[in-house]
């Protein structure tokens, strides 16, 4: 009995790290039958993202100079064992001249003023991976992102000023290379505890 409970507390700690399991590129977030993404840099909307493709789709900038800019921004905290390893725009409608802005922060709000104070900046004018530039081409600064996103909190913000943009952008996130080593050490552990009990 006592090495099922094991057994059961093993599959339950996996669980935990793989969190909710998204299914091939699930929209997380469309603003057509979600509601229109947060424009405040103090208040994100709280997205949730699950081990897989996560999918966001939108539409932000403007149409007119005489229309307020329509930010997109949004917020996502990683559980323990997990990472963010891709950030891809699988399309982009609209003009936008040199590329809509792209930031990420850490925590639950983000600086529209300081792009100094984000991890990294860039800027999207095509499709294709944007995760490689925030660590390699950093556009008006930020402390730096050397890898992939781990554990924590992030607030990701997209802006157009000149154009209104519609997007569709794929983030993906995986289990931490040691976070599934671990678990399954103790769960080869516990199987082989429960083999002995038998024999």
């Amino acid at each position: 009995m006592k090495t099922k409970t094991i057994l059961s507390h093993a599959g339950i700690a996996l669980a935990g790290i793989l969190g909710v399991v998204s299914a091939s590129g699930a929209v997380v977030w469309n603003e057509t039958t979600h509601g229109d993404l947060s424009d405040d840099n103090l208040a994100p909307t709280t997205l949730s993202f699950g081990i897989g493709e996560n999918r966001v789709e939108g539409q932000m900038g403007r149409d007119d100079v005489i229309f307020p800019i329509d930010r997109d921004l949004f917020t996502v905290t990683l559980s323990a064992g997990q990472q963010l390893t891709s950030i891809r725009v699988d399309s982009l409608t609209g003009a936008g001249g040199a590329g809509s802005f792209y930031a990420i922060g850490p925590g639950t709000q983000i600086s529209i003023s300081n792009p100094g104070a984000h991890l990294s900046n860039t800027l999207v004018n095509q499709t294709g991976e944007v995760l490689d530039d925030l660590i390699n081409n950093p556009y008006q600064g930020g402390t730096g992102i050397s890898g992939p996103l781990g554990p924590g909190t992030y607030t990701f913000w997209l802006q157009e000023t000149s154009a209104e943009i519609g997007y569709s952008m794929t983030y993906t996130v995986v289990p931490e290379p040691g976070a599934i080593g671990v678990v399954v050490a103790g769960l080869c552990g516990a199987v082989a505890a429960w083999r002995r009990n038998r024999c």
